[in-house]
């Protein structure tokens, strides 16, 4: 059957019953003249099942919207306590003469047939369907239908319909208000009605992880915590549960900072973490992160020479070994002195052997001692290792005994030289150039110095193994060095003037 002969079967069938209707109207009259005494008579509408209720006579307009066209009865009774149902829209009988145009009834639903939402409680549907009722008098054609969401309807028509669907996530988590008004034609509109919807489809979040994933932890007494919070339905609090090294602990939540913690002393090695917990809506989270507890110290040793009893040369090389069962060797700390001040801003990264370690005081013989600490990964400290060795010094001493003064105009300088022992070569540098050559010449001059302060070393180197060079081990450890300043000679001339005017 098409719609087009649905559409005039319905017609026809509103007609008849129109009649109906009006033929009523007498005998409802003449009831209520019977029965002044009564004060509420019902009528039953064979089409529809719909009930009229007549608390006082009158003259009232049944009126109905069907597919565009408008059909009116009067009936000589009061308003109607019931809503009629014809066709695609509601509209209620009012007293004739009183003007209504506005929506009696708006409601929410997840789909059509859906449902119900409920106003101004917390749900899940971001796509809702809204429906509604027209309250008019005296008949008139609806033209359409004005919404909007968060503000009041523009005045533009929106639908010819009295419902609207909106599309999947179409309204953002938060609270939002629907606005429906009729428009009756020209510059008459109906007065709006509202509804307000609360949307919250996101799940709660988990953040602030303490200690963050991966970390590592130095100390056995812990707290664990993180921040849960809901912006829009709120937590479930009943819902949360939490897991440490997959056991159920109870913690404590602050609900002012949302954070929910536990404290207690956790095992060397990996811990999990796992939280689960809902909203108000039933939407789930969950986070589960893992860190590292290293409450031990690593463990190692130092060697000196492959454990050589006696060395010549005040250069070494140190055998290292650690090991860190939780979570490894990061740092070094080697010292001469076994005091570790300084030495602890100075780190090394781990490696298993330092070749060319310079012994403490090296051109002098002796007991010379060796300190090392080592750090792990999670900041613990060892104990102090060590190992000596005997040194017998054969290289050779350097020593400047001819240099110019330490404040001079001169540009050109000359400097003398020798060593502690017999056939020894010297290299020098100035103003932290290369080291020169090595030579049996020793002294050197420079000339066309600038202004300003310089720096000379010098060191000697003795063939100790007879292969013909100088190796590291066979040279001075410490080089003799020599500073001075080049100035204008007006600026010395008062310079010592102002020495002069001093002593006196």
């Amino acid at each position: 059957m098409s719609n087009k002969f649905q559409i005039s079967n319905f017609k026809f069938q509103i007609i008849i019953l129109s009649f109906i209707l009006y033929s009523l109207s007498s005998i409802v009259s003449g009831v209520y003249a019977e029965q002044a005494s009564s004060s509420n008579y019902e009528i039953e509408f064979i089409n529809g099942g719909t009930s009229l209720g007549f608390p006082s006579s009158g003259r009232v307009y049944l009126t109905y919207f069907v597919i565009g066209e408008q059909l009116s009865v009067p009936i000589e009774v009061a308003s109607t306590q019931r809503i009629i149902n014809f066709g695609w829209s509601y509209y209620w009988p009012h007293l004739e003469g009183e003007v209504i145009y506005e929506i009696a009834e708006l409601g929410a639903r997840t789909h059509l047939s859906g449902f119900e939402i409920p106003p101004s409680v917390w749900q899940r549907d971001n796509d809702p369907y809204f429906y509604w009722t027209v309250l008019i008098s005296p008949p008139t054609l609806i033209k359409g239908f004005s919404f909007s969401l968060d503000s009041p309807p523009d005045k533009e028509v929106d639908t010819e319909f009295p419902f609207y669907q909106y599309s999947q996530d179409s309204l953002s988590d938060g609270k939002h208000t629907f606005y429906i008004a009729p428009y009756v034609g020209g510059e008459t509109w109906g007065k709006p009605l509202s509804f307000e919807i609360w949307v919250d489809t996101s799940s709660p979040s988990i953040t602030e992880l303490t200690p963050a994933s991966s970390e590592l932890i130095s100390r056995s007494f812990v707290e664990v915590s993180c921040k849960v919070e809901d912006l829009h339905s709120g937590l479930n609090l009943s819902s949360l549960q939490f897991f440490l090294n997959g056991e159920k602990v109870s913690g404590e939540f602050d609900e002012d900072k949302n954070i929910y913690s536990y404290k207690g002393d956790l095992p060397d090695g990996e811990n999990t973490v796992l939280i689960k917990v809902e909203d108000n809506v039933g939407s789930q989270a969950s986070k589960a992160w893992s860190f590292i507890v290293d409450t031990h110290p690593p463990q190692g040793s130092v060697v000196i020479n492959n454990d050589d009893p006696v060395t010549n040369s005040s250069y070494v090389t140190l055998k290292i070994t650690a090991s860190d069962e939780v979570s490894g060797i990061k740092y070094i700390y080697i010292s001469n002195d076994g005091v570790f001040d300084t030495e602890m801003n100075n780190p090394f990264e781990f490696r298993a052997l330092i070749e060319n370690w310079l012994l403490k005081e090296p051109d002098i013989s002796g007991r010379k001692t060796v300190y090392i600490k080592f750090e792990d990964y999670a900041g613990n400290v060892s104990s102090v290792f060590s190992d000596d060795i005997e040194l017998v010094v054969l290289t050779p001493d350097t020593r400047i005994i001819s240099a110019p003064p330490s404040l001079t105009p001169e540009k050109e300088a000359t400097f003398y030289y020798q060593a502690s022992y017999e056939g020894c070569l010297f290299s020098y540098s100035l103003d932290g150039s290369e080291w020169s050559p090595w030579e049996k010449k020793k002294s050197v001059s420079f000339s066309d110095l600038g202004l300003g302060v310089h720096l000379f070393k010098v060191k000697a180197g003795l063939d100790i193994d007879g292969d013909g060079l100088i190796s590291l081990c066979e040279e001075d450890p410490t080089p003799a060095q020599w500073t001075w300043t080049v100035r204008e000679e007006i600026f010395i001339e008062k310079f010592q003037k102002i020495l002069f005017f001093r002593r006196k």
